[in-house]
């Protein structure tokens, strides 16, 4: 794999930072002549106990939610009769009538005593010792994980101006520099296909020099199975889960921001990690955005720092990648006037017809160029404008169109110009 490949899965890999994790952990401790093992089932942030008084060991527990079924293997001295007393919580696994039940040993009917009371029910089990698998099973059991909603639709796309900053003193890094120029690269994605809670996408990064690195991910707003942290279920606030796993983060705030010229409700996450491993400690921290009604990621900040303990080098990475233009919302875009221009498009290349000039919200310059039914749009960041009685000026900058200058001259014979690289516009206004 070539370094520009690396580095191009590394940026679309910074979010993925998270591994969630799920358990079912037993702890054993000896009570008199028997045993006692409290095995721990977590399912949707509730918590049940399924509690073994046993003289045999056991190993191998499970709680099956499809099969509606606990399990675990029996062993003791050949020769010998074990027995084992086991509570279940009805509100995880119980039936209409007792009759129900399924208790077998190596998958033959197994005779016990069950008992009721308000909240378990007991199972009285006795029988030969060897090595046997146990299995309860029952009708009713604790639902399946709630569904997340998508909020985005086939066909929704968005563009990301990213910045990749990389420093070291470190003449062995543990990641080398990036073989490009980081702030030559923008990214986008666009929604192909919903299946069910999985989201799939293409996930595209373009460089200046006109080459791109294009896959096709996946995502599950349910469980962040794929590609997680690009898309989140919809209308989430705070304090719910990023994803519907017991480890998965919370989310610290729901607030508003304003992302291609419209103010949005987002929900925002902070993560922060500091480990050391071997002679490296690690330390990062990421803050996250999402759009709150489409689950779609608006904005990423990331820092991470590699400092060599022995030799006292660091390395420092800055990643941030923000939303500049996308079609799932509409931007509060103001006409400030209209012409004629050209966009150069590709080598050799150039397109000519009427422009149309916006501001889009405080923040961005947008031209429109239309051209036998095409439409050809452009945006740039508003670094600084300056206006009087008669002028306005507006000095822009992208990443992927570089510098743009508007003039602005209101007069009895006003005009407008529009000058940037592979840019040119102007009329009357």
């Amino acid at each position: 794999m070539s370094k520009r490949v690396l580095f191009g899965l590394l940026l679309i890999l910074m979010l993925t930072s998270i591994t969630i994790l799920g358990f079912s952990v037993p702890f054993a401790g000896a009570i008199i002549s028997k045993k006692t093992y409290i095995f721990l089932v977590t399912w949707n942030d509730q918590i049940f106990y399924v509690v073994v008084e046993t003289t045999s060991d056991i190993s191998n527990f499970y709680f099956s939610q499809p099969n509606a079924e606990i399990g675990f293997n029996v062993s003791g001295p050949d020769g010998t009769y074990g027995s084992s007393n086991v509570s279940i919580p009805k509100s995880l696994l119980w039936v209409d009538n007792v009759w129900e039940w399924q208790v077998l040993i190596d998958g033959d009917p197994l005779d016990s005593v069950i008992f009721f009371n308000g909240t378990h029910t007991e199972f009285y089990l006795h029988y030969a010792q060897s090595t046997h698998k146990i299995q309860i099973i029952g009708t009713h059991t604790v639902g399946p994980l709630p569904e997340r909603k998508v909020g985005v639709k086939v066909g929704d796309w968005a563009k990301y101006k990213v910045d990749f900053n990389y420093t070291t003193n470190d003449p062995n890094p543990v990641i080398p520099p990036p073989p490009y120029n980081a702030t030559d690269v923008s990214y986008e994605l666009e929604v192909v296909a919903i299946a069910g809670p999985v989201i799939l996408f293409n996930s595209i990064i373009h460089f200046v020099n006109g080459t791109e690195i294009s896959n096709v991910f996946n995502c599950d707003v349910s469980t962040g199975n794929g590609l997680s942290y690009y898309f989140i279920g919809a209308n989430l606030s705070a304090g719910d889960r990023i994803y519907l796993t017991r480890y998965s983060p919370r989310i610290n705030a729901t607030l508003m921001k304003t992302y291609c010229g419209a103010e949005r409700e987002v929900n925002y996450l902070n993560l922060k990690a500091n480990t050391t491993s071997l002679n490296y400690q690690f330390i990062g921290e990421m803050h996250v955005y999402w759009d709150r009604a489409s689950g779609i990621i608006v904005e990423t900040i990331q820092t991470i720092e590699y400092i060599n303990i022995t030799e006292g080098y660091v390395t420092k990475m800055l990643g941030h990648m923000v939303i500049t233009e996308t079609n799932i919302w509409t931007s509060e875009k103001t006409l400030l006037c209209s012409g004629y221009g050209w966009f150069r498009v590709g080598p050799n290349c150039s397109v000519f017809g009427k422009v149309e000039v916006y501001r889009v919200g405080d923040d961005q310059i947008q031209l429109v160029l239309l051209r036998r039914g095409e439409e050809y749009s452009r945006t740039w960041d508003i670094v600084r404008r300056m206006n009087n009685r008669r002028n306005e000026f507006y000095f822009c900058r992208s990443q992927e169109y570089g510098t743009l200058i508007v003039h602005i001259q209101h007069a009895k014979r006003g005009f407008w110009l529009a000058v940037g690289r592979s840019t040119f516009a102007y009329g009357h206004l």
